[in-house]
């Protein structure tokens, strides 16, 4: 009985860290940039305090060298989006539209004046 309520805890801890990574997953999906951002800085970070360990080099090869470590993990991370959003098109992954149509957020969008409609001065404005 013992070994069963382990196996729940260790079912239900499992599933809730599967939660936690489509939340971030999906966080991640929402905010590409900030995402290729920590990459980054990341990246540097941690190329960083590598090539810090590398006494054999000069501060100049260390600096070079952890430039280009972060600039082939910041690629690396640019395909993998765009291979993201290209497997979301062509397959339908998830569109943030009603009825699982996606929202382009760049799509032009004239405003109610624009259209022919009586914009602000229609709302009770002061201009007629």
């Amino acid at each position: 009985r013992r070994a069963r309520r382990a196996g729940g805890a260790t079912h239900r801890a499992r599933s809730a860290s599967s939660m936690d990574l489509a939340s971030i997953a999906a966080w991640c999906k929402e905010h590409k940039l900030r995402t290729i951002g920590g990459v980054w800085l990341g990246g540097v970070a941690g190329a960083f305090a590598w090539n810090s360990t590398r006494t054999h080099l000069s501060a100049a090869a260390r600096v070079f060298h952890t430039r280009i470590y972060a600039q082939a993990l910041t690629l690396g991370c640019l395909i993998g989006s765009a291979a993201a959003e290209l497997y979301d098109a062509k397959y339908g992954a998830g569109g943030a539209g009603a009825g699982g149509e996606e929202v382009d957020p760049y799509l032009y969008k004239p405003s109610e004046r624009a259209r022919g409609g009586r914009g602000a001065a229609g709302r009770g404005g002061a201009r007629q």
